[in-house]
């Protein structure tokens, strides 16, 4: 019988998929799911308190001789983190040297041209920090970025707006008249029509400079 998981902060479907043992896909294809789908259009953005069915586990039957060792492999989906790096200016941190830490897993590795970065982490990832090393050298000057991964709420709910907003450079405060005033900044920054308000243009110029 399905079961119904309630989604707490930080929990992003691979870490709820890893934890019942079911495929991403498989839970977001859910029928009980459809309403969910509706409201969220991407599987990589869910909100607190959403409601996820979780499919049972597909059960699989092997027939293997007795009196032996046997191995079994189990497919794990990666989950990947991508990051883009830019400037207080919106200039990307190009070629930039770079250490990622998420509990004991440590990775290095070095910015795209376009300021990019992409690492396969554990599914139940929730925190991490980032290194940048803006010189390349490890004595040199650095910038350490504390990562929240899976803390993103759908751009419809007013903290997911402030999160974009704060990633893209913006900070946003907690009051509805300060973020009205950055959403404005914002919308005249890109030629929208600055009223403060998010509406579809806003929201889509939001969605190609920050992605989910």
């Amino acid at each position: 019988m399905p079961t119904v998981h309630r989604v707490r902060q930080g929990e992003c479907l691979a870490s709820i998929g890893a934890r019942y043992g079911v495929s991403r896909q498989a839970i977001w294809d859910d029928p009980g799911n459809d309403s969910l789908r509706e409201r969220r259009k991407s599987p990589h953005v869910l909100k607190p308190g959403d409601d996820l069915t979780i499919p049972d586990k597909e059960s699989r039957d092997d027939e293997v001789p007795t009196g032996a060792m046997h191995t079994f492999e189990v497919d794990i989906e990666p989950v990947h983190l991508r990051l883009a790096l830019k400037t207080g200016g919106g200039d990307p941190l190009a070629s930039k040297r770079y250490r990622l830490e998420i509990g004991s897993l440590v990775r290095e590795g070095q910015t795209d041209g376009d300021g990019k970065l992409e690492e396969e982490i554990p599914p139940e990832a929730e925190q991490g920090t980032l290194t940048l090393f803006l010189t390349g050298e490890d004595d040199g000057p650095r910038r350490v970025l504390p990562l929240r991964i899976g803390h993103l709420d759908p751009l419809d709910d007013k903290q997911g707006l402030r999160s974009r907003l704060t990633n893209l450079g913006l900070h946003a405060p907690d009051d509805d008249h300060s973020l009205s005033k950055v959403v404005h900044a914002f919308q005249k920054a890109h030629d929208l029509d600055a009223h403060g308000d998010l509406d579809d243009a806003t929201k889509s110029k939001l969605h190609d400079l920050h992605g989910a």
